[in-house]
């Protein structure tokens, strides 16, 4: 997209009876720098925008020449160039290129976000985003890349304005206040929401110990032992002797079941047991393809009467545009979602057949080497690497 911001900035100066040597002052910068904006040769930094509308008394659309609407979302050949690369530093000149193109492109801003190694500029596209963005995911990942990166002298000032304590979280509130009112439908349906929250970004990553000990194989393979079998308490599938797959259905602990199982078999490799790794591996590929073989249409619950509000309707799609982050331009994936009866709200999850990535002699785990040339092993990864040819023609 082509900006007018060089012509309008020419005329925004002239109409506040400013030389270029004055505005640089105003704006900190040099007169150089004003006059190869307006030439077009170059684009003022990003943060500089703000303030120069400010300064002008115009709207940000009108001092970059555009319609709102355009700023707001970069078309799809945008997003297929940044697909197209591999190479973080390209990957990050791009996004750069491209927000100063689309600032108000809130998916932009965030990779943006994701990929600065600049502390400074970090601080400054996050409070960007928080600013602009309406889309909660984007906003609660840009406060957590901050508050991993920030300075531990700043983070508390930054954890109380955008952050609050886990008993005065939003949805912990609406579930005591719904508990309160005696409104019983919101209730049970929070409830399941805080729940499944609670399984899967409480319970089950932190089941595995903390570093250094999570490089300890006994450790590792007691973790993801215990995950499954929770899944299986769950699901209500323990007893049917398949150390991943529960009862071989496949449901909507698909994703636990898969990542659970890589780990548990590799572990099992690594610690010696060969035989239960590779049986392991083998019921890990046969709930993979009854997964991918399921047909558009499916209906998937956790099979758990506490989780019953959730059910999904499984349709294959592909990743494309803003949904398709950098190395993720051609993966098929399965999405579900959630169609409680009664409920606004929704449930989206991507699987993705990088997902037996780890599997790959090239890019996989370590941990697999021990059983990596054995015959079952290489016809399971030969069998999932079929399924996916087999996805691909249709």
């Amino acid at each position: 997209m082509k900006l007018n911001i060089g012509e309008n900035l020419r005329k925004l100066r002239r109409e506040k009876d400013l030389t270029q040597e004055q505005l640089a002052e105003l704006l900190g910068v040099t007169f150089q720098s004003v006059s190869r904006w307006e030439t077009g040769a170059t684009y003022p930094d990003i943060e500089l925008l703000p303030v120069m509308a400010e300064l002008f008394g115009v709207s940000m659309e009108r001092l970059l020449g555009v319609e709102k609407e355009k700023l707001r979302q970069a078309p799809q050949e945008c997003y297929d160039q940044l697909n197209a690369l591999v190479d973080d530093e390209e990957i990050l000149l791009l996004l750069k290129k491209l927000h100063r193109e689309y600032p108000l492109d809130e998916t932009l801003l965030w990779k943006l976000c994701y990929h600065s190694k600049d502390l400074d500029e970090q601080r400054r596209l996050t409070e960007k985003l928080l600013e602009i963005s309406t889309t909660e995911y984007y906003r609660e990942s840009a406060i957590g890349l901050l508050i991993n990166a920030e300075e531990e002298g700043r983070l508390p000032s930054f954890l109380d304005k955008y952050t609050a304590s886990f008993n005065l979280s939003r949805e912990l509130r609406l579930e005591e206040r719904y508990h309160y009112r005696k409104e019983w439908d919101k209730f049970e349906e929070q409830k399941q929401q805080n729940l499944h929250t609670g399984i899967f970004h409480l319970l089950l990553p932190r089941l595995v110990k903390n570093y250094p000990k999570e490089l300890n194989v006994d450790y590792s393979l007691q973790a993801s032992k215990t995950r499954l079998a929770l899944v299986d308490l769950l699901s209500g599938t323990e007893g049917y002797g398949n150390p991943i797959s529960g009862d071989k259905i496949p449901d909507l602990w698909f994703g636990e079941r898969i990542q659970s199982g890589l780990r548990l078999s590799c572990q099992l490799a690594e610690a010696g047991q060969k035989e239960q790794a590779l049986l392991a591996l083998e019921d890990l590929t046969d709930l993979y393809e009854g997964f991918w073989r399921l047909p558009d249409g499916s209906r998937l619950t956790y099979r758990c009467s506490a989780l019953d509000r959730f059910e999904g309707v499984l349709s294959s799609s592909m990743l494309c545009g803003p949904e398709a982050g950098p190395r993720f331009n051609v993966a098929h994936s399965a999405r579900i979602i959630r169609s409680a009866e009664n409920s606004p709200s929704f449930y989206q999850v991507y699987w993705s057949h990088y997902d037996i990535l780890p599997l790959d002699p090239k890019d996989g785990w370590i941990w697999f080497e021990k059983i990596r040339t054995e015959p079952r092993y290489q016809r399971c990864l030969e069998r999932m690497k079929s399924f996916i040819k087999e996805q691909d023609e249709h």
